[in-house]
């Protein structure tokens, strides 16, 4: 998914997820846990070298450059 859209946010990812319930029914504290459980996977993520997040207030996730050293 991060390869599709590079510079996505994790708000972005979320949305394009398969979830239990479509997206647009997820509201509230359901969303903002569904958010937190995706930036928590995408953190898994960077922290492996899988990808990447643009230092900044927003994020900007996108798979690392070429020459990158995957762990």
């Amino acid at each position: 998914m991060v390869a599709e859209m590079a510079g996505c946010t994790t708000i972005e990812v979320a949305e394009r997820l398969t979830w239990s319930r479509p997206w647009s029914q997820s509201r509230g504290l359901v969303r903002r846990l569904a958010i937190g459980e995706t930036y928590a996977h995408l953190v898994h993520l960077a922290r492996r070298g899988l990808v990447s997040n643009a230092p900044g207030d927003t994020d900007h996730w996108r798979l690392p450059g070429p020459g990158v050293m995957i762990r």
